[in-house]
C-alpha cells in the first residue's frame, strides 16, 4: 500500500492465487484497501484482474456480518467498471450476483 507501483503486480499475483479456505475478517482487512486501490487503477487489466480476485473471494466470505462490514466498500467500485466494461466476466459477476452483494 505504501507504493502504489506495486499494485498491479500484487493484483496479478492475487489473480493467480487459488483461494480455498474460508476468507475471514483479517484477511479482508488486509485486501480490502488494495483492491480499493486496484479497482480506481487506470488500467483496464488491472481493473479486470481485480474484479475477478473480489468474486473469488466473495465466494468464500461464510459470515454475512464480516462480509456487510469488509465487502460493502467494494460495491460503488465494482458497479462502476461493470458499467463500462467490456470484459465478460466482470458483466456476470455484477449480473449473476444481483447488483452482486
Amino acid at each position: 500500500m505504501a507504493n502504489p507501483d506495486s499494485v498491479p503486480a500484487c493484483i496479478k499475483s492475487l489473480s493467480s492465487t487459488t483461494f480455498v479456505a474460508e476468507v475471514t475478517a483479517p484477511a479482508l482487512a488486509v485486501l480490502v484497501p488494495l483492491l480499493i486501490r486496484a479497482l480506481n487503477d487506470r488500467s483496464m487489466e488491472v481493473q479486470r484482474r481485480t474484479v475477478v480476485v473480489i468474486e473469488n473471494l466473495v465466494k468464500l466470505v461464510r459470515d454475512p456480518t464480516v462480509a456487510a462490514i469488509y465487502l460493502s466498500p467494494l460495491v460503488d467500485g465494482v458497479e462502476k467498471i461493470a458499467k463500462g466494461a467490456a470484459f465478460p466476466e466482470v458483466c456476470f459477476f455484477v449480473t449473476a450476483t444481483g447488483g452482486w452483494l
